[in-house]
């Protein structure tokens, strides 16, 4: 059997109770019935988007890789950017490894893959600094140049990050890129299954109007690969990145250290700090500057003290590293007692209650350690597949290794392995 081609569908928070509902539906129903999967992917921490999807395109931890949360930890920006860029990721993609090995690839709205010289065919996953904002620079700056035409044509879908639009713009340019040009490797994340469970809760139930949505966008992606003749020929990896938990409360840390006088500011801006956290909704990490690390960690375990209802653990950086191979320039990380979420202002409400809209505000999200909430399925699609198969557990790391084995190239120095029992 030859190299043949590969798509890797990300669909955002897919939970493994939804491959049942799944498995009935037009289009993923097709690919599941000649399909291996593992059930429970155990996730990294925290469990966000961005560090996830970095984990699945190398095969390493945050540690390694320097993704470790969604959003940069910048202090009196109204708009956060986030970890667009892939010369950001410190260690080889998925992308980098096909490319050295004479693949074709692309990536389309796939997290941290930004830039002009990263994937032969990249559409970034980027937005414009407000809604009313012209989404082209941005757009121009990560995109690859020879597919700025398909973005003229769908940016008109674009509703700055708001989904289902950006899933539509997503599959419409995938669906182009397949049909104009054939990539051996090509990656395509969508999130309306995660924006939906933010807005609904968890329960595979409450979101079946989202599943059917991604079935449609699924059978868009088939349609264009049948219409090129490399239907038989393409093995369909759909996977998702993390789990959930419902929310109870929304619990503004960065209050309680401005109250001990942590934090100086005059109700709109931060004037100083010393001890600030970049929430990542059920946990935190935890900034200090021009206090000894000592006293900063005994502040936040009388903290804890003070607020067990909403603190359950306080982590140095080396206690985090060592546990979950988090690091990053933080120095200490916070996880929240279940259920509870923290958020970053400094006026207002000090617990809130959740609701819908943004994800760190929603009625159910992640952020949690990743023994917590439910997991991810992994599954591989195609006649490389052992149909049938199934695999109780595997770790979000170990994917990477497993899809370039698709191609019979060894991924190395990865913190993952190639899962056994899932191909031919």
């Amino acid at each position: 059997m030859g190299r043949g081609k590969v798509i890797v569908i990300s669909i955002d928070a897919m939970f493994n109770s939804d491959v049942e509902v799944m498995r009935k539906k037009k289009n993923l129903g097709r690919l599941f019935s000649n399909s291996s999967m593992v059930e429970r992917v155990h996730c990294i921490y925290p469990t966000y988007t961005y560090p996830c999807h970095a984990s699945i395109m190398t095969g390493c931890y945050p540690n390694r890789h320097g993704i470790c949360h969604n959003e940069l930890f910048q202090i009196n920006k109204d708009s956060h950017d986030w970890y667009w860029w892939a010369k950001d990721i410190k260690v080889p993609t998925m992308v980098d490894v096909a490319k050295e090995n004479g693949l074709t690839t692309a990536t389309v709205c796939w997290p941290v893959m930004g830039g002009k010289n990263v994937a032969d065919y990249t559409i970034a996953e980027i937005w414009a600094p407000k809604r009313e904002d012209d989404p082209a620079p941005r757009f121009d700056e990560a995109n690859s140049p020879n597919v700025k035409h398909i973005f003229e044509k769908h940016k008109s879908e674009l509703n700055h990050m708001k989904t289902p639009e950006f899933d539509n713009f997503a599959t419409d340019c995938a669906v182009d890129i397949i049909k104009e040009f054939s990539p051996d490797l090509l990656f395509v994340h969508l999130s309306y299954v995660d924006h939906q469970r933010h807005n609904c809760g968890i329960e595979t139930e409450k979101i079946l109007h989202a599943i059917d949505f991604v079935d449609e966008k699924v059978g868009e992606i088939i349609k264009a690969v049948e219409e090129t003749g490399n239907y038989d020929d393409t093995t369909f990896v759909v996977l998702g990145d993390h789990g959930h938990m419902m929310v109870n409360a929304n619990v503004q840390i960065n209050q309680i250290l401005a109250q001990k006088g942590y934090i100086t500011h005059d109700g709109e801006k931060v004037i100083d700090w010393k001890i600030m956290a970049h929430p990542s909704s059920f946990s935190a990490e935890i900034y200090t500057k021009d206090i000894d690390k000592d006293e900063a960690k005994k502040v936040l375990e009388e903290i804890q003290k003070e607020y067990p209802q909403y603190i359950e653990r306080v982590m140095t950086r080396f206690e985090v590293e060592e546990i979950y191979h988090l690091s990053g320039a933080f120095d200490f990380v916070i996880e929240g007692v279940n259920n509870i979420i923290f958020g970053p202002s400094l006026t207002g409400d000090f617990v809130r209650k959740p609701q819908k809209g943004d994800y760190k505000t929603s009625v159910s999200t992640h952020g949690f350690a990743p023994e917590k909430g439910d997991n991810p399925p992994f599954v591989i699609c195609g006649n490389k597949a052992d149909a049938g198969k199934r695999v109780k557990e595997a770790r979000l790391v170990d994917e990477a290794p497993t899809i370039m084995k698709l191609f019979g190239i060894e991924m190395k120095n990865t913190d993952g392995k190639v899962i056994q029992g899932l191909l031919k």
